[in-house]
C-alpha cells in the first residue's frame, strides 16, 4: 500500500489591500474586478507544474480593513503538499514584494519540474521557475499597471496559510508596483531569399486558412502577403506536392517581455512577403511573375546604362 495517498489539499491566499485613509473600504468596481481577474489567470497559471492534480479556484466573501479578499485553491489528487507549498510561497514572494534586481542563476527546467514531482523543491528553484515565467510575468503585470491607477491604495500584503498554518507573508507598497510592469514589444526577423517547404497550400481565395510549410525543420503555419504569387496559385499556375519548396523572404514575429530576461510570449507567427520561385516535385524551377518582372526590369536599367557609357 502506498503511502502518500493522494487527496484533496485547500490552501487560503489573503490578499489585503491597504488604503492612505484607514476609514475607506472600497475600491473602484471595474480596477479591482479587473485586478482580480489577472491574479486568477496566474494562480490558475500554476496548474502547468503540478501534474495531474487539479487547482479549483474558489473566493470567499470580501472582508473590510481597507479591503481584505481571500482566495481558497482546492487541489484535487495532489499526493504531496510540499512541493506546491514551495511553488505557492514562491508567486507571493517574489510577486508581492519590490522585484529583485537578478535571481539566481537556475535554469534546468525540467530538472526543476522533475523535483516538483517528487517533492524536492529549493526556494531558489521555485523564485526561478516563477520569476522567469513569461506568462505569469505578464499577467502580474497586468494586475500592478492597473492597480497602479488606484491613488488610494497605498500597498497590498499577502498570507498563504494551509490547514491553519501560515506558509506565506509578503507585501509590497505602491511605489514599487512599478518593479513588476514589463512592457511588451514586437521583435520581427526576416529571413531573405529562404527556402519554405510547402505541406498544406491554400489554394482557394478567401476563407482565411494559412499555410502549413517546413522551415528550419520545424512545421510551421504561415500568411501569404504576396498578392501577385497569390494570384497566380488561384489560376492554378502551381502544381503543390509533397516536395514543392518556395524561395522567399519569410518574416517572423515574436512578442518579448522588455526586461532584463527578454522572454519569448507564446509562439511565433510568419507571414511570406515575397516569392521568387516555385519548385515542384520534379525540381523543375519556375519563376513568379513578381521575380521575372523584377529581372526584366533590372535588365532595362542595364541596357539604358549601357546606352548611356
Amino acid at each position: 500500500m502506498e503511502n502518500n495517498m493522494e487527496k484533496n489539499i485547500q490552501f487560503s491566499l489573503e490578499f489585503h489591500y491597504e488604503f492612505y485613509d484607514d476609514s475607506i473600504h472600497v475600491m473602484d468596481a471595474r480596477s479591482f474586478n479587473f485586478c482580480e481577474l489577472q491574479l486568477l489567470k496566474a494562480i490558475e497559471e500554476l496548474q502547468k507544474y503540478v501534474g495531474e492534480a487539479k487547482i479549483e479556484v474558489g473566493i470567499e466573501k470580501r472582508a473590510e480593513g481597507s479591503l481584505i479578499e481571500t482566495i481558497i485553491l482546492t487541489l484535487e489528487n495532489l499526493s504531496e503538499s510540499k512541493a506546491f507549498i514551495a511553488l505557492l510561497t514562491a508567486f507571493l514572494t517574489y510577486f508581492f514584494t519590490k522585484k529583485r534586481s537578478k535571481l539566481e542563476d537556475v535554469n534546468k527546467r525540467l530538472e526543476i519540474l522533475d523535483k516538483i514531482k517528487k517533492a524536492d523543491l529549493t526556494k531558489e528553484e521555485a523564485l526561478a521557475l516563477i520569476g522567469k515565467d513569461p506568462i505569469l510575468k505578464k499577467l502580474i503585470s497586468s494586475y500592478y499597471n492597473r492597480l497602479a491607477e488606484q491613488n488610494e491604495v497605498k500597498s497590498v500584503a499577502v498570507k498563504g496559510k494551509h490547514e491553519d498554518v501560515q506558509f506565506a507573508n509578503a507585501s509590497i507598497e505602491s511605489v514599487d508596483f512599478k518593479t513588476h510592469i514589463v512592457e511588451e514589444r514586437e521583435a520581427k526577423q526576416v529571413y531573405m531569399g529562404t527556402t519554405l517547404g510547402v505541406c498544406s497550400p491554400v489554394l482557394i481565395s478567401g476563407h482565411g486558412k494559412k499555410w502549413k510549410g517546413i522551415f528550419n525543420g520545424k512545421v510551421i503555419e504561415f500568411a501569404v502577403e504576396d498578392k501577385s504569387f497569390l494570384q497566380q496559385v488561384y489560376h492554378n499556375d502551381f502544381k503543390f506536392g509533397s516536395t514543392t519548396t518556395l524561395k522567399c523572404d519569410l518574416v517572423e514575429k515574436t512578442k518579448v517581455l522588455n526586461d532584463n530576461f527578454q522572454e519569448i510570449i507564446g509562439e511565433p507567427t510568419y507571414a511570406v512577403i515575397k516569392v521568387d520561385e516555385v519548385n515542384d516535385n520534379e525540381h523543375f524551377q519556375r519563376f513568379t511573375k513578381r521575380y521575372r518582372k523584377q529581372e526584366a526590369d533590372a535588365r532595362q536599367l542595364d541596357l539604358f546604362d549601357e546606352k548611356l557609357s
